[in-house]
């Protein structure tokens, strides 16, 4: 038997007792963190024995993503519960660290394990729950929504609707906005859009002209993420390509309830993975200069038909 198949069989068992652990939590809610030790509650011990098995079945997984794995895994003490505390819930869910949590997180199928432990604790401290009651993805902890925003004018207004959302209980993936201009904002958006259901875009004057903003459009239509584009005052919609000043635009003064109820649901969008980029400002057709390049590169076919319409266009 491998070590990732002893890590499997040894998982559901970790992942009951972490689950078993939220009753004695009081104050705070520590589902998400506890999620996370119970898949690396197994190799915690080998990794720190510096288990060569147990080291390169988490390479084996995560690939160049197994040394921030290895590291925080490292440091963790005895008691699960201690060291749960200790974690820091943004921390394990932004960044390289945080998509290569969900990674694990999705290859044990470990929401599934710890939802139904959670359920039927709830059944024998209460009465039986109903369907809308048994906790799921959403409730441990994990972000489905990301926020974005152009911080020259948007901070504000981002900061109320992130205050708003997490107030109605929608799981929010961190504030990328901080981050905003630096050599690493793009690789965490992108890490972000790969694993949330939906896109918050803040639409602003600023946000209408951002070239970044159409760029995220398209990555999260590529990745089926469904997209909301909110405003509070009136944008110039003839900035936006025809795409996308089609889609409905959320009036947060107006339609407040209407957002939080669609971020409440299931996103159901299809991906479009092959979309062709948009022609730059500047681009200037030159269809003659086009045409001799195609004779010299493309079949005889194409340079045959090329050149009997230049012929015509000689005769006429």
């Amino acid at each position: 038997m491998s070590f990732v198949e002893q890590w499997q069989t040894q998982v559901n068992d970790s992942l009951m007792a972490c689950a078993r652990l939220v009753s004695a939590v009081s104050d705070i809610d520590l589902k998400y963190q506890l999620l996370v030790i119970g898949v690396l509650w197994p190799v915690r011990q080998p990794i720190q024995d510096f288990d060569f098995e147990a080291m390169q079945a988490v390479n084996e997984i995560l690939g160049n993503r197994s040394k921030l794995v290895l590291q925080l895994v490292q440091q963790w003490e005895d008691d699960p519960l201690a060291v749960a505390q200790g974690l820091d819930a943004k921390t394990l869910q932004s960044g390289e660290l945080g998509a290569a949590l969900s990674d694990l997180i999705a290859r044990f199928n470990a929401v599934s394990v710890f939802a139904k432990q959670l359920a039927g604790q709830s059944r024998v401290s209460q009465s039986v729950p109903s369907a809308d009651e048994i906790p799921t993805q959403p409730s441990l902890g994990l972000p489905r929504v990301l926020v974005s925003y152009m911080r020259s004018d948007g901070e504000a207004l981002a900061t109320e609707v992130r205050q708003k959302l997490q107030e109605a209980g929608v799981v929010l993936w961190a504030d990328l906005g901080q981050h905003e201009g630096t050599r690493e904002w793009w690789q965490q958006i992108t890490l972000a859009l790969d694993r949330v259901d939906f896109l918050v875009l803040v639409m602003t004057p600023a946000a209408v002209k951002s070239k970044m903003v159409l760029k995220q459009w398209r990555y999260a239509r590529q990745q089926g993420v469904c997209i909301y584009p909110v405003i509070k005052e009136v944008v110039d919609f003839s900035l936006l390509p025809r795409w996308i000043s089609q889609v409905h635009f959320y009036n947060l003064n107006l339609e407040w309830s209407k957002l939080v109820s669609s971020l409440q649901g299931p996103c159901e969008t299809p991906r479009i993975p092959f979309m062709v980029e948009d022609l730059p400002a500047d681009f200037v057709n030159r269809p003659v200069e086009l045409d001799q390049i195609c004779l010299f590169v493309l079949p005889s076919p194409y340079g045959s038909r090329q050149k009997s319409k230049k012929q015509g266009q000689k005769k006429a």
